[in-house]
């Protein structure tokens, strides 16, 4: 291990065991008495979009979209998301989740175990900081693995408004992660965002979401390169705006999102360099939701989304990712019976390519998420997605992954909450024979020990092979822990 990265690495340790020490004296503190819940008037969770294994609101999910176990911060990544104060919805059409019966493990509300925030005018601001530590059983993602053990530090803030028209939201979260041995498997990433909504006229409003990050991608992930000398990085900017009108028992959003990505050249093993320019790229969506409610919970839809995708640096004579494209779908969302709510959407998605060298695109898309409350101690989540995505890959740009997942979190005590999960994803990639496919399984817990501090726990065994092509299958476990402070 490097001079440099010992020392970073003992800093890691001496925050883990500080936040631990803070965590054993916790256990003997009197939990204060709890503030009423931060409501937002108007704003219901929207069930839908995954939100990452949140204990407010929403169903909670283990895995990405791209068919791969979730990143080091995750799980204090998460944590940062469990306030009383609801995010600005900017997906689909919302549904009033107040007139579910019953309420899901991961959406009941702990108030006696849920962090006051900080007051600032007419704000409410959440801070958090945590510690992951833990060990990953093959951290080049190859068929001789190879183990290692990593922390990450995370730190994050969230301010919302608690105005009762209109409502802005500010987002930032910064981690650091250390390898013990592979210094070059670390990095940093951070996540600044902000997102506002206008209210004009009953349901009717304009919302507004911008957002710059860095990401560091799993070497593992379906579609990447995994022998390269350092795990693949890029930034994104991305900004949306979205209207939204609600007549009777017409709801309908119309939005237009945009989207620059862009990747840090790297090289491979053999120090090969690796010019990731074909990767760049410019994205610009026009998305047209319209909906019928039923009933109060629930909602028949037709969602229909274009988009256009232009490479930033083309480089001549070579395929690009330059295509436009169109998805429609059409679903129900809410309750679809008395214990059982979410969506169901199934379509068509069609990508035509600019260039001669990469055929176009057309199947079937797939968007459901359902959640069942068999008891009241109980939640199962399904969900399955279908959608088109960009590869790694020069000579095979795209591929369709298809995804299935289940999900049961159990509420063993009240501050106590126990998760199983499963997932099969399949990526086809379109100008091959190549096809991947993944197999995890995993278990967990959460342990709520007072308003401020929570502890977690993840287990995760995958398997994932390969069809045509000359990546080599592999199998890879980890297992982390982590311990979160919230203000």
């Amino acid at each position: 291990m490097g001079k440099f990265a010992q020392t970073r690495w003992a800093g890691l340790s001496v925050v883990a065991a500080g936040l631990m020490a803070g965590v054993a004296d916790a256990q003997t503190a009197q939990t204060p008495p709890s503030d009423p819940q931060l409501v937002v008037p108007g704003r219901t969770p929207d069930p839908v979009p995954p939100p990452a294994d949140e204990a407010q609101g929403g169903v909670s999910t283990e895995s990405t979209a791209d068919g791969t176990s979730p990143g080091l911060n995750d799980v204090n990544r998460a944590l940062a998301e469990q306030r009383d104060a609801e995010p600005i919805q900017t997906g689909l059409i919302p549904i009033d989740s107040s007139r579910f019966l019953g309420t899901s493990v991961r959406g009941r509300s702990r108030p006696e175990f849920t962090a006051p925030g900080l007051r600032a005018g007419s704000f409410r601001i959440y801070p958090t900081v945590g510690v992951d530590l833990g060990y990953d059983a093959n951290v080049f993602a190859t068929s001789n693995a190879v183990g290692d053990a990593f922390g990450t530090v995370t730190g994050t803030v969230r301010a919302r408004s608690d105005w009762n028209r209109h409502q802005l939201g500010l987002d930032a979260r910064l981690s650091q992660s250390e390898y013990a041995t592979y210094e070059t498997e670390g990095g940093t990433e951070y996540r600044l965002a902000g997102s506002g909504r206008l209210d004009i006229v009953g349901r009717n409003a304009l919302e507004a979401v911008a957002v710059r990050q860095r990401v560091i991608v799993d070497r593992a992930n379906i579609g990447e390169i995994p022998n390269t000398e350092r795990p693949l990085r890029y930034d994104e900017t991305i900004g949306s705006l979205t209207g939204i009108v609600g007549e009777g028992r017409l709801l309908g959003r119309v939005g237009a999102t945009y989207t620059q990505r862009t990747y840090e050249d790297n090289a491979l093993i053999d120090g090969t360099p690796l010019s990731l320019r074909f990767r760049d790229a410019d994205r610009w969506e026009l998305r047209a939701d319209v909906g019928y409610q039923l009933r109060a919970a629930q909602t028949v839809f037709t969602s229909v989304t274009v988009d256009r995708r232009r490479s930033s640096t083309p480089i001549p004579g070579q395929p690009t990712v330059d295509s436009d494209g169109a998805q429609v779908l059409v679903g129900v969302r809410g309750e679809l019976s008395p214990l059982i709510r979410g969506q169901l959407a199934v379509g068509v998605l069609h990508q035509n390519f600019r260039s001669p060298l990469v055929r176009d695109v057309t199947g079937l898309a797939l968007s459901s998420r359902v959640e069942w409350l068999p008891t009241e101690l109980t939640t199962v989540t399904v969900s399955g997605e279908r959608s088109l995505q960009t590869s790694a890959l020069r000579d095979d740009l795209n591929y369709i992954i298809t995804s299935f997942d289940l999900r049961v979190d159990h509420e063993l005590l009240r501050n106590l909450l126990l998760l199983a999960n499963a997932r099969y994803a399949t990526a086809d990639y379109r100008s091959s024979t190549r096809v991947d496919r993944l197999y995890s399984v995993g278990t967990g817990a959460d342990y709520f020990i007072s308003r401020n501090i929570r502890s977690t726990l993840r287990l995760t065994a995958s398997k994932r092979t390969s069809t045509g092509s000359i990546r080599p299958n592999f199998n890879d476990f980890v297992a982390t822990v982590g311990a979160a402070y919230a203000f």
